[in-house]
């Protein structure tokens, strides 16, 4: 089993914008880890790979599929609302890693 929270951390030093990490089930694989970027504050998405790669995450650690969201649904505190997060990347389409430039 995956902790995103462990993952998130090792990505986060090297991002500008926020990021979140959950696993997204898989035919094959069960599982597989997605992480969820936020452009508002991130920029441009190119450059993933050398994020991901400085990161340190090992191998079974490392996202399969990245969803780049204008903006993370928040609670009127502040709070980032996972639940709605989860399903609003459930219903787009990733981008594989393979697919990344």
């Amino acid at each position: 089993k995956i902790n995103p929270e462990i993952i998130e951390n090792k990505i986060r030093p090297h991002m500008k914008g926020r990021v979140i990490v959950t696993g997204k089930k898989d035919p094959v694989l069960g599982e597989k880890v997605v992480m969820a970027i936020e452009l508002k504050d991130s920029g441009n998405p190119e450059g993933i790979r050398i994020v991901i790669g400085k990161s340190g995450l090992e191998r079974h650690e490392k996202p399969r599929e990245f969803y780049f969201v204008d903006f993370f649904p928040e609670s009127s505190s502040g709070k980032i609302l996972r639940r709605k997060l989860f399903e609003k990347i459930n219903a787009m389409k990733g981008i594989a890693w393979e697919d990344l430039d």
